[in-house]
């Protein structure tokens, strides 16, 4: 996907949902609580990168559903 995006820009992508990213503001979310699943979402990926502090890889995602 790394490689796809920076030949060819932005490509859409899924992934399953749960009731605490209705709550993310920013940063690298990753769901803490797999008991409350909302369902699939689709989203923008459109870039990539490597936080240093927390040592994690991470895609940059454009979503749908409000700010």
């Amino acid at each position: 996907m790394k490689y796809f995006i920076s030949q060819n820009g932005p490509i859409i992508g899924g992934f399953k949902t749960y009731k605490d990213l209705l709550a993310y503001k920013n940063g690298i979310y990753q769901s803490t609580d797999k008991s409350n699943y909302l369902g699939e979402h689709a989203i923008k990926i459109y870039g990539y990168g490597f936080d240093s502090i927390s040592q994690k890889k991470y895609f940059m995602a454009q979503n749908s559903w409000g700010k």
